[in-house]
């Protein structure tokens, strides 16, 4: 018989995601759609998104773009784009603007260090 560790009271606790669904509201939220919808604007060159805990609606969607070349992508017509295509549940609550994407150790994009507190520009 395995024994729990002390303090766990029989719960598990999940640390991190398998995949990248956001819960808002009881609305399962996918990050690649969101993604593809900002990436798709012309002042966007990348779009990262992650999910966060929040009091209102259980998770809120934040949004991370690298800005096009010259370009200063505008947040509220970001989120009106993303409204318009994926509905309100999928509306990012912050756009902040990032000179790159965190890198983690496979080369890939790291998420994980996205949703930490992040000194960008919020748009």
């Amino acid at each position: 018989m395995s024994r729990l560790p002390h303090g766990s009271n029989g719960y598990l606790h999940l640390l991190g995601r398998i995949r990248d669904v956001i819960i808002v509201q009881a609305n399962l939220v996918y990050a690649g759609p969101i993604e593809r919808v900002l990436a798709a604007d012309p002042t966007v060159a990348e779009a990262y998104v992650v999910g966060r805990p929040d009091d209102v609606t259980g998770e809120a969607v934040h949004a991370y773009v690298v800005p096009a070349a010259g370009r200063v992508p505008d947040g509220e017509r970001l989120r009106a784009v993303v409204a318009q295509t994926l509905g309100e549940p999928s509306v990012p609550r912050t756009i902040q603007s990032i000179d790159r994407v965190p890198v983690a150790p496979s080369g890939k994009p790291d998420k994980r260090a996205l949703s930490q507190p992040w000194a960008g520009t919020a748009t």
